[in-house]
């Protein structure tokens, strides 16, 4: 029952436009966990425990999870068995937090953080709650956590997809291929630096309900590290073969007592991770290494003017090209370079691939703003966008309300579905 019940739970497969204008401004890694903040958000890319489990690859160097495990999304609650018995306490008129972002938020500060319900202050923002302290000296710290409506839920259900903390930054020690082979490890910075703050790392690789109805958990913790005059600190945690797509990371910055003052936390097989230079939780979206993979492959044989090595990329059927009943894009693109035209393979194609990705209904699109409203573009996506075309034409873009430029996309299975240009 709980597998038929994974597989109807889906979510909107797009991610809030403000979520990919930060994202786009670093790079997209080809692993989960990679940038400042290496903590994934997956905010509206569920597409089913199953599909999500098959299509997103852990981390380098990492072993998968079995192929019975069913990838969980959630942070809280922490198990699909749990979400299914808060959806029917809800339906059946108990719980009222769970039907609002905000109630939702105070359970989590109280049953995850620990928190006194009285002493939760909550702050709805978009896609998000922040949640503060009052009873802590260092209440200015904020934790943002970011929620989904569970569909199908009726009354709705809202459950926290990630927990980020602005003041801890996060960056993973030595090689992308060697994180959770064996080890889990950071350098991290808090700011600010409330006294007697301590910073701990807790791993958990499997939780679920035994015959008793407890929960029960297996994973392993850090001891709490003591940050240095300036905040830094660094740990590291033996891990086994265990880590996969539903492992979830949790960074807790604890004061003097050992209570939770602000938590950075998600499943390690999100599809949005990363953070700003500037140690701010700005998500980055993180490229599925079949997506990675297709994308290199089109990359090489773009720049090495191979054709055939193109051709053999591009699906038999449901490939968009050209909006004018073109039957063959090999030969359609070389005809467009014959007639003088910008050549299509050889510069535009890279230049396109050279942008960052968005993320649109299953699809990852290069360039970002191709899959964003052309009313809230900044100078940033205005520059990003003129590496492409003339900064004349992406205003007629904004003035049109739309893009109409060159777009690549990829689907989340490796498939190349479209290079266009055009409406």
């Amino acid at each position: 029952m709980l597998d038929e019940k994974a597989e109807a739970m889906r979510l909107d497969p797009r991610i809030p436009q403000g979520v990919l204008r930060r994202a786009r401004r670093r790079r997209a890694a080809n692993a989960v966990l990679a940038g400042t903040v290496t903590v994934g958000l997956a905010l509206g890319a569920f597409v089913g425990a199953r599909a999500l489990l098959d299509e997103t690859t852990a981390p380098r160097g990492t072993t998968p999870a079995a192929p019975t495990e069913e990838f969980y999304p959630f942070i809280y609650p922490p198990t699909l068995e749990e979400l299914e018995v808060t959806r029917e306490q809800v339906a059946q008129g108990s719980m009222p937090l769970w039907t609002e972002p905000e109630g939702a938020a105070i359970l989590f500060a109280v049953n995850v953080m620990g928190w006194d319900m009285d002493d939760v202050e909550v702050d709805p923002q978009d896609n998000a709650v922040v949640i503060r302290n009052r009873s802590f000296d260092s209440a200015s710290l904020p934790t943002t956590l970011h929620l989904q409506m569970v569909p199908g839920s009726e009354p709705p259900v809202y459950a926290v997809l990630a927990a980020v903390s602005d003041s801890i930054a996060l960056e993973p020690r030595g090689a992308d291929e060697e994180f959770g082979a064996g080890t889990i490890a950071f350098d991290g910075r808090v700011r600010p630096v409330p006294p007697g703050t301590t910073v701990e790392l807790t791993v958990v690789w499997r939780q679920w309900t035994n015959e008793l109805g407890g929960r029960m958990t297996e994973g392993a913790s850090t001891e709490p590290v003591v940050p240095d005059e300036e905040g830094r600190f660094s740990f590291s945690l033996i891990v086994d073969d265990h880590i996969g797509p539903s492992t979830l990371l949790s960074v807790a910055l604890l004061d003097a007592d050992s209570r939770t003052l602000a938590l950075t936390s998600s499943r390690i097989a999100t599809p949005l991770a990363g953070g700003s230079e500037a140690g701010a939780s700005e998500p980055e979206l993180a490229i599925p290494a079949r997506v990675a993979e297709t994308r290199d492959a089109i990359l090489d044989a773009a720049q090495r003017r191979d054709f055939q090595a193109l051709r053999a990329l591009i699906p038999d059927e449901g490939f968009t090209f050209s909006y004018g009943g073109e039957t063959d894009p090999i030969r359609y693109w070389r005809r467009l370079e014959s007639e003088g035209h910008e050549p299509v393979i050889g510069d535009i194609l890279p230049m396109v691939l050279d942008t960052e990705p968005g993320f649109d209904r299953g699809v990852f699109v290069w360039p970002a703003q191709a899959v964003e409203d052309p009313a809230e573009w900044d100078e940033q996506d205005i520059e990003a966008l003129t590496a492409i075309h003339a900064e004349q034409d992406v205003r007629s873009f904004q003035q049109a309300g739309l893009y109409l430029g060159w777009r690549l996309g990829i689907d989340r299975d490796g498939t190349w579905v479209f290079f266009v240009a055009g409406d």
